[in-house]
């Protein structure tokens, strides 16, 4: 088995209307080594115990697999058979077109795969994806600060081998079940659910927004004990005063995806005091797999500003230049930039995050921004990341800082008068613009897209 620790009926994927077991996952895994081709599928999934299910199902078979977003499933396919001039069978818990065909159910659903080959000799063909050395892998897209989607692919040892890293990092044990609310095509949530599998716990899929009443009812109904969200996810709920967690059974609140500011770092540490649970902040990368660096802030929170120590399967250094650079089992092959990208067994010694950071004597990690999130006005090379940070500690608002090397544009919710706004050293007042937003754009994986919010600046969205 790569990540299933059990094999009996206890609940693993969890909704508000199902409950599949252990069992039911693996013996699926069954029909799909049966019925699927050794092709490269197109895996839409959408938020529900169904989807995370096939998911595992998938990753315990030796069958490769793209993962995407069940609502822009047909955009994907389009734009991946445009790029690579290939098609992608799918397989999904919906029907999405006249050729896929039931292969089983799992669950209360029927799953769908498209299973014959086109006949049309115009078609390029599929993908064969078999290969025993790797056991299959899957791809995820990642777009980072740069607003640029990348396909990455991820071995399942990779998969594997970072679920290991997590579980020890977290102390997971069977009884920590997971709510997962991020969506299934995001890496972090993905993790939740590899972790679950690793170590025989339950998960529960909710396909709810924080902001309706259906979130806080799912998650109290879940009793679960882990909660993971990004710093969107803490923006919501600290809108409803928390009330979620407050009225949950969570025990371990996990924090990944992006920068949390300070003082909401600081609220969610003193909430999870108040709830007797533990608060962990997590750092991480797709093409890492998932997290590269956690720590629990209740033990060490002097270390707040830090996104913790590197997993103990990671090694990690920081180059000339101020790069986080690691090695492991947890590196992915990279990027697929063309098809002959899928079936390659090449493999990377290291990864270079493109994350500026330092290390302290205690080896905990502090970013300090991105390489790409450099940019120089006047002759002044400033990095708007450590100014968007100096900024919100005198500012106490939330802001975001882009610029086009000419001018620096500050983007917030609230502005302040003319006469009390923040200097910046070494940058003429001339050369600083404010600009009202109501909120920043947001990445499919809830990051800030300073690209698209740039863009929108300069045709004067704001």
């Amino acid at each position: 088995m790569i990540l299933l620790a059990r094999e009996d009926n206890k609940p693993f994927c969890i909704d508000n209307s199902s409950a599949i077991s252990f069992k039911a996952v693996l013996e699926f895994t069954k029909k799909i080594k049966k019925y699927l081709p050794d092709e490269i599928y197109l895996a839409p999934l959408a938020n529900t115990a169904t989807s995370a299910a096939l998911y595992i199902s998938l990753i315990e078979s030796k069958i490769s697999f793209i993962i995407c977003g069940m609502k822009d499933w047909q955009q994907t396919r389009e734009s991946l058979e445009k790029i690579y001039k290939k098609k992608f069978a799918l397989v999904s818990e919906k029907r999405l077109n006249k050729d896929c065909r039931g292969i089983g159910i799992l669950g209360r659903k029927m799953i769908y795969a498209e299973i014959e080959e086109t006949s049309n000799e115009q078609e390029q063909r599929r993908i064969n994806g078999n290969n025993e050395e790797i056991n299959g892998f899957i791809c995820l897209s990642t777009s980072g600060s740069s607003g640029t989607p990348k396909l990455v692919k991820i071995t399942k040892k990779n998969i594997q081998a970072n679920a290991e890293g997590i579980i020890e990092s977290l102390d997971l044990e069977e009884t920590d079940s997971s709510f997962v609310c991020l969506p299934l095509n995001y890496t972090y949530a993905l993790s939740q659910i590899n972790t679950s599998a690793k170590v025989g716990a339950s998960v529960w899929v909710s396909d709810k927004s924080v902001m309706q009443a259906e979130f806080t009812e799912e998650l109290v109904k879940s009793d679960a004990k882990v909660f993971a969200g990004v710093p969107y996810t803490f923006e919501m709920l600290k809108r409803l005063n928390y009330q979620p967690l407050k009225e949950s059974k969570i025990t371990k609140i996990t924090q990944a995806g992006g920068r949390l500011g300070m003082s909401d770092r600081m609220e969610v540490y003193l909430l999870s005091k108040e709830l007797m649970a533990n608060f962990y902040i997590m750092y991480g990368q797709t093409e890492a797999t998932a997290r590269i660096s956690c720590f629990c802030v209740n033990k060490f929170p002097d270390k707040i500003g830090s996104v913790g120590k590197k997993l103990s399967n990671i090694d990690l250094e920081i180059s000339n230049s101020g790069e986080i650079i690691i090695r492991g089992p947890s590196v992915t092959p990279g990027y697929i930039k063309n098809t002959t990208d899928f079936t390659s067994q090449a493999t990377r010694d290291f990864h270079q995050t493109g994350d500026i950071a330092r290390v302290d004597k205690d080896q905990f990690i502090y970013i300090e921004g991105r390489l790409s999130r450099f940019s120089k006005i006047a002759g002044k090379r400033i990095n708007l990341d450590v100014i968007e940070k100096e900024l919100e500690k005198d500012y106490k608002e939330k802001v975001y800082i882009v610029s086009d090397d000419n001018e620096l544009f500050i983007a917030a919710k609230n502005l302040p008068k003319a006469g009390r706004r923040p200097t910046i050293e070494g940058i003429h007042r001339s050369k600083i613009k404010w600009v009202k937003i109501n909120e920043a754009p947001l990445t499919d994986n809830g990051k800030v897209d300073y690209s698209l919010l740039m863009k929108q600046i300069c045709i004067n969205e704001y």
